[in-house]
């Protein structure tokens, strides 16, 4: 039987092959499904999170307008999610690996902005019994951590950051794990 941490490294060596292979067109651009579905889904899968059981892995997770990507399930019951009173363990924001005018960067990717991390701020205030945890912000290529407590607000955590392009698949694979391993949780 294959380790989770090598099977975490074979699904982000194929995400860095995938990224790197569309980096070769500038058209058509990649959209947050497409980024979802090819760089960011493979990974979640490979931490262990079965992304096929919304008891685990609920997509668009929230309230009213206010809606995650993705949110991650330790422990909950299908009633639980159901009736909304389940507390996510991780909640993901996800946007595309293309830059916000349509074209792909190298150097930096999507660029984070200060927007994104303050649109990840009020899904972490739409669960006020989420009081750690972990919020995710990526675009399949970048990935910032942030580990919840304290009280703190996102401004006020220094995440941890990960990069296909710039970091070792195995560092990117220990810190991955550490932080969004399903056995973790």
């Amino acid at each position: 039987m294959e380790s989770p941490t090598a099977a975490l490294k074979a699904a982000v060596a194929k995400v860095l092959s995938t990224y790197e292979e569309w980096f070769t067109f500038v058209q058509p651009p990649v959209s947050e499904p497409q980024t979802r579905y090819a760089l960011i889904d493979p990974i979640i899968r490979a931490l262990g999170w079965d992304t096929e059981d919304p008891k685990v892995c609920y997509p668009e997770w929230g309230r009213k307008k206010q809606k995650a990507d993705y949110a991650l399930f330790a422990h909950s019951t299908a009633q639980e999610i159901v009736n909304r009173t389940a507390i996510p363990a991780i909640i993901i924001e996800a946007k595309s690996v293309y830059s916000a005018d349509r074209l792909p960067n190298r150097e930096y990717g999507q660029a984070i902005l200060e927007k994104d991390i303050q649109q990840l701020q009020r899904y972490i205030d739409g669960e006020p019994k989420m009081d750690k945890g972990l919020a995710v912000f990526t675009n399949g290529r970048k990935w910032l951590l942030f580990s919840l407590g304290d009280g703190r607000r996102l401004n006020e955590i220094s995440p941890v950051e990960l990069d296909l392009e710039r970091d070792s698949i195995d560092y990117l694979v220990e810190e991955l794990y550490t932080y969004m391993g399903r056995e973790t949780w």
